[in-house]
């Protein structure tokens, strides 16, 4: 007759390897206990496995003190609880350097009864985290759809604007911010949700296009702020609600919000917003893309000269030459070569979105998808086309 598994893993991790047996004895059958002998053994499981729940750890290694594994241990398991095991004359130095991170201490010598009362009470407390988690994910889904849907009825013009932006972005995002694709299509698509905070009057007076009094002027500029302050409410929205702030900031520091950043200093994904919804009002004007481009050029200070640069290459000039057609391959992540043109969507195994298709593959993108690989793993195979021209990734 078969047994059953017990649900929960827990980590334990010690450079004791007698304590390790010790606490696999202690706990087993009513939890699937997994131990690694020192900090470095036990991060490289964590880089092949699936993420614990709880992890016990000795706080008086001295290979890898417990702090430093920790800190290291939470990018690759940022969920994940700790319960630090500790003796009484050594526990408070361990404690005060990880305690952001620690659940509980325990101490030694400590009974089977406190090893499975710390071990249930740490379960419980991450499936209640989980759950708000869930909850939160569920909320924001939510907001979002319903704000959405607000932009597009209250402005439709605006809505197809900004889903030309979100278009651009995916095509053009590689070369920008491999990391940030996510939350710039989310900066885009919420970009005027300030709309919100303004009066139901001035909101009817923009929806039919009316004449506004210079305090409405004002109130209206004041959108990107209104927004960002709005998505900032949001649980993991922090990096969105900044490039929606500054989404209409030019680059020579003038513009909303009237703070000192200029330049560089500006999120290079909120400069990139900017020019692309500029971009996009001028085509709305009837110009073609390219006499969208020249007077983009003429406004000199408004927008990023490099990204100008870039977005005219990518747009207007490329929008002229055929394409050229090379191999479509199925590769996996060890694979990649510098100039694959990414054919589909790469996303992580859990379906998070890392890079979108359409992106030339360059060095510095390849190395961060293997190390995604080794982290979380990504879906694959993955879909590219080799033999195309590549491009020069932006700086």
């Amino acid at each position: 007759m078969s047994t059953r598994q017990p649900a929960y893993r827990i980590l334990f991790v010690d450079e004791e390897e007698s304590l390790l047996r010790a606490y696999e004895r202690s706990l087993q059958g009513q939890f699937q206990v997994v131990t690694q002998l020192g900090g470095k053994a036990a991060l490289e499981h964590l880089l092949e496995s699936d993420p614990y729940p709880v992890i016990f750890v000795e706080a008086s290694m001295r290979r890898m003190p417990a702090a430093q594994f920790i800190g290291r241990c939470l990018k690759v398991s940022p969920r994940s609880l700790f319960v630090i095991i500790a003796s009484p004359e050594s526990w408070e130095p361990s404690l005060r350097a990880v305690c952001p991170s620690v659940f509980r201490v325990v101490f030694r010598p400590m009974s089977m009864g406190v090893l499975k009362e710390a071990s249930e009470h740490a379960l419980a407390e991450f499936a209640r985290q989980e759950e708000e988690r869930d909850r939160l994910e569920r909320v924001t889904q939510i907001a979002v759809s319903s704000w959405i849907s607000f932009l597009a009825a209250s402005d439709p013009e605006g809505a197809k604007t900004a889903e030309t932006v979100r278009d651009r972005l995916r095509r053009i995002v590689g070369l920008i911010d491999p990391e940030g694709t996510q939350d710039l299509e989310l900066a885009a698509a919420l970009a005027d949700v300030g709309r919100l905070g303004l009066p139901s009057e001035l909101q009817q007076k923009l929806k039919q296009g009316e004449e506004l009094t210079g305090e409405e002027q004002q109130l209206v500029a004041s959108i990107p702020e209104l927004g960002s302050d709005l998505v900032a409410g949001l649980p993991g929205f922090e990096k969105v609600s900044e490039l929606i702030r500054y989404r209409s900031k030019n680059f020579d520091g003038t513009g909303i919000p009237q703070d000192r950043r200029s330049g560089p200093e500006i999120p290079r994904g909120a400069r990139l917003l900017h020019l692309l919804e500029e971009l996009g009002a001028l085509e709305r004007q009837g110009l073609e893309i390219s006499e969208a481009f020249q007077k983009l050029r003429a406004q000199r200070g408004r927008f990023d000269p490099r990204l100008l640069e870039v977005c005219e290459e990518v747009f207007a000039k490329a929008s002229a030459t055929p394409p050229r057609l090379g191999h479509e391959l199925p590769v996996e992540p060890g694979e990649l070569s510098t100039g694959d043109l990414l054919l589909v969507n790469l996303q992580s195994s859990e379906g998070s979105l890392l890079l979108s298709a359409g992106v030339t593959l360059n060095d510095q993108m390849i190395m961060a998808i293997r190390r995604q690989s080794q982290l979380t793993g990504v879906r694959r195979p993955i879909f590219v086309e080799r033999g195309v021209s590549s491009r020069t990734p932006l700086a």
